[in-house]
């Protein structure tokens, strides 16, 4: 059992890997300022990934 875990882990962090990756060339093509993802397995959380600029063409995306 606990080789199952392991190589689960590792799997996800292949794919949180990859994903971050992923998000970053989308968020540059697409032109996007700020993007949050959360990964769930099993009713708990894989990983987590936030990237964001508190600029974008000039204006203050953190104001609220």
């Amino acid at each position: 059992m606990a080789s199952q875990s392991v190589v689960q882990s590792e799997s996800i962090a292949a794919f949180i890997s990859a994903l971050e990756l992923l998000i970053a060339e989308a968020m540059d093509a697409w032109k996007i300022p700020g993007l949050a993802v959360a990964l769930v397995q099993n009713g708990e959380s894989a990983g987590h990934y936030a990237d964001g600029r508190d600029e974008y063409q000039g204006q203050d995306c953190l104001a609220s």
